[in-house]
């Protein structure tokens, strides 16, 4: 049970300093980040990590071909939909 709750801080953790480092970039950038850039890029996030956590969750349940599939078709999606929307992002920025 404990160990649940330590992952979860840990990833909160991770997620904060992430949103910090995605600050620092875009500013260094010149990137303008309005509020539907941040809900857009933290959406992103949200959907990457539940893009990770499901196929590893089915391998942890002793399902590792099911987990297989669901990492080519989460989150290599998901990884190109980073792409995207880094694209929609950056778009009439400097870079």
């Amino acid at each position: 049970m404990y160990g649940w709750s330590i992952f979860w801080f840990a990833m909160g953790l991770v997620s904060l300093v992430m949103a910090i480092g995605f600050k620092q970039l875009a500013k260094e950038k010149g990137i303008r980040m309005t509020w539907w850039k941040w809900v857009l890029s933290g959406g992103w996030w949200i959907g990457f990590l539940l893009a990770v956590a499901v196929p590893f969750t089915f391998i942890g349940e002793g399902e590792p071909a099911a987990g297989a599939w669901m990492i080519l078709f989460s989150v290599v999606p998901a990884a190109i939909l980073g792409v995207g929307v880094w694209r929609i992002i950056t778009l009439g920025s400097e870079t």
